[in-house]
């Protein structure tokens, strides 16, 4: 397999609505699906892919998560979706397809270790379909 293509690009102001979950990863795609049908219940357009921001190693079997899809409008949030504005911010990225999820992480940590890059906040996984696109956030 040839070396993966990592970049940097500024991710836009976005709001989000948001899971807060602690659990096994596997679990988090039905939380997504969970989430999309609680916005198509409240008429509310998604603006993107699902994503999953990681608050534990994504490494591990079990962790923190919030699992999210970008909103086109302003909504209240409940008891259960919360409803979160991230500033824009310059990320670094690769994606991957498959079972490479592994190799890619190496990629981007590898990449970061080797260019002194300061990493300010949690990785991000964005679903698009059969390919994820791995999310670091940096200065």
């Amino acid at each position: 397999m040839g070396a993966l293509m990592i970049k940097t690009k500024m991710v836009p102001d976005e709001l989000i609505a948001v899971i807060s979950y602690t659990g096994c990863f596997k679990k988090t795609i039905r939380i997504l699906r969970e989430l999309e049908e609680w916005l198509k219940a409240n008429k509310v357009k998604i603006g993107g892919s699902g994503f999953v921001i990681f608050y534990t190693s994504p490494f591990e079997d079990e962790g923190k998560y919030d699992v999210g899809f970008p909103l086109e409008e302003e909504i209240a949030g409940d008891d259960h979706v919360n409803i979160v504005r991230i500033p824009g911010h310059k990320v670094l990225y690769t994606s991957y397809k498959g079972s490479g999820r592994m190799a890619a992480y190496e990629s981007l940590i590898d990449f970061v270790e080797e260019n002194n890059i300061d990493v300010i906040g949690s990785p991000r996984e964005v679903y698009h379909g059969d390919s994820v696109e791995i999310q670091f956030p940096i200065i």
